[in-house]
């Protein structure tokens, strides 16, 4: 005789939405009485809606493209101290005409002329 003592949900792998939000990749329900798992597919982050502020991840690292609606968005991620210490944005991401982020890498620090010896280019 087998005692019944709940059913189950776990929850498998992660994903971070553009927003910042995190959720699971997939869901399982183990039913007790049959131990059967039965899992779905997370549906997903919202991306369906274009989103008119920076987003809280960079658009590159998110699972799918993000969408943006306020063209000319500018962006900054990340932060790079330079030899002579003057502090720029690592990468910039731009809502462009099509409803997406093209982001790019700033590479300021590398033509900076510094003279102490122990200084990275």
């Amino acid at each position: 005789q087998s005692m019944r003592t709940g059913d189950y949900t776990c929850l498998f792998g992660e994903t971070t939405c553009p927003d910042g939000l995190t959720h699971p990749t997939q869901i399982c329900h183990c039913e007790t009485p049959t131990r059967k798992f039965q899992c779905q597919t997370f549906p997903g982050c919202s991306t369906s809606v274009p989103i008119t502020t920076c987003p809280a991840l960079h658009p590159i690292k998110a699972s799918e493209p993000v969408k943006c609606s306020s063209v000319g968005l500018k962006c900054n991620y990340g932060t790079q101290t330079c030899c002579d210490g003057q502090t720029f944005e690592t990468s910039s991401c731009v809502c462009g005409a099509d409803g997406f982020f093209k982001c790019t890498n700033n590479f300021t620090c590398r033509t900076r002329k510094c003279t102490t010896p122990n200084s990275l280019p």
